[in-house]
């Protein structure tokens, strides 16, 4: 008669809608290989519907940036002291953060690594900022499951356990069908250019980007008047202030809402704001400007503590600067229309579409959750059989190349 094994306990933390939908993937991953893991922990929505008992929901008030963060700091201790206090007591047979490093390395610092090992989904960005971090992550983090195979290379430098598992966006977009009557179905006029407008996600972000879009399409309307313009609504904008958008655009500015990715592939290029969705239009090869701007006070802070030159995210994949990226007092609609305008007159969009092929190869094969999973899996096995050695000190000191 073989040997009944206890259930196994995950306990499972993210802190953001991003890291509550890269959870909820990576739990029914896990749960197709193993079902009878019990997941408990901190996330959000789509993490509860996976089978995640959640201790709190807390991805609809995670801050944002720097200042966000501080004042939110009495908030972010009393809950990571409660969390540290329940790990303690469940004595899962794993942890598993996803990014949220203010929260999440704090939590594993005082956590006793031989006797609770932790997996670090989807990697804090100490390639851009914070460097010091990646001592935590060596002394701390039994192993982390990166997006970016560069980040791999980095971890591995240090001597920290990193295995590339790819973009689990791949596989979401993958199955993205381009609509071939876009134009019509969004009531964009006539057969001219058509260009891509992205201003955010965030209410904050889209007050600051949308009139710098605004502005830009006017000077390439200018150049090329039978150029059309495309607005990607992002889901949960303000009402309000999305109605006053569209009333304030000119009619060559058409609006549309759960549309993004089609909209993507259907624009001969876009100016979109930093973020997810440069990754998401570099997966389609769209050619792209990128443009961010914070308030002056963030961005000085900014400036003191990023170590990265480059801030498209799609240019760090790529190791080089394929597209343009304006950020804070670059970020001006002269300069980012005469980018566009650039891209179209020196004929430079088939290269950089060229270009950007390679990125999206640089994001792996679909599966990128199922990769994740199998680890995670075997991670387990593997300790409970005692092929797992923790060394006492774990990794120890690190190098700073």
């Amino acid at each position: 008669m073989g040997m009944i094994r206890n259930k196994r306990k995950i306990i499972i933390i993210a802190g953001e809608s991003s890291g509550d939908m890269h959870g909820a993937g990576l739990v029914r991953a896990v749960k197709e290989i193993d079902p009878d893991i019990r997941f408990l922990g901190i996330g959000g929505p789509k993490m509860e519907a996976a089978g995640v008992e959640l201790f709190w929901d807390v991805t609809r008030q995670a801050a944002i940036g720097i200042f966000e963060v501080a004042f939110a700091l009495p908030r972010l201790i009393s809950l990571a002291l409660e969390t540290i206090r329940r790990i303690r007591a469940i004595r899962p047979n794993l942890v598993i953060m996803i990014d949220y490093p203010d929260f999440n390395l704090g939590v594993a610092k005082r956590l006793d690594i031989r006797s609770i090992p932790i997996i670090y989904y989807v990697s804090p960005q100490v390639w851009a900022w914070r460097r010091y971090r990646i001592n935590t992550i060596a002394r701390r983090i039994a192993k982390i499951l990166v997006f970016f195979d560069f980040e791999r290379e980095m971890y591995e430098r240090f001597g920290i356990d990193a295995e590339f598992v790819g973009h689990p966006l791949v596989d979401e977009l993958s199955h993205v069908e381009p609509d071939p009557d876009f134009r019509k179905n969004a009531g964009i006029p006539g057969e001219g250019r058509l260009i891509g407008l992205l201003p955010g996600s965030r209410d904050k972000e889209f007050k600051r980007l949308w009139p710098l879009e605004r502005d830009a399409a006017k000077i390439i309307r200018a150049k090329y008047p039978d150029a059309n313009f495309c607005l990607g609504l992002a889901p949960g904008l303000n009402k309000k202030m999305v109605e006053a958008a569209k009333r304030e655009a000119p009619d060559y500015i058409t609006f549309v809402e759960g549309k993004t990715h089609q909209l993507m592939q259907a624009a001969d290029c876009m100016i979109i704001a930093s973020g997810t969705a440069t990754v998401e239009a570099a997966f389609f090869g769209t050619p792209m400007v990128m443009v961010y701007k914070v308030n002056t006070l963030t961005w000085l802070t900014l400036i003191l503590l990023i170590k990265i030159k480059t801030y498209a995210m799609c240019n760090i994949i790529a190791g080089k600067r394929i597209i343009p990226e304006r950020v804070q007092w670059e970020a001006t609609p002269k300069i980012v229309a005469g980018d566009i305008i650039d891209m179209i007159e020196n004929n430079r969009l088939p290269k950089i579409r060229q270009e950007l092929a390679v990125v999206r190869r640089k994001l792996g094969e679909p599966g990128a959750a199922g990769r994740a999973a199998e680890i995670v899996t075997r991670f387990l096995d593997d300790r409970e059989a005692g092929r797992l050695r923790l060394p006492d000190s774990w990794v120890g000191k690190t190098s700073r190349k």
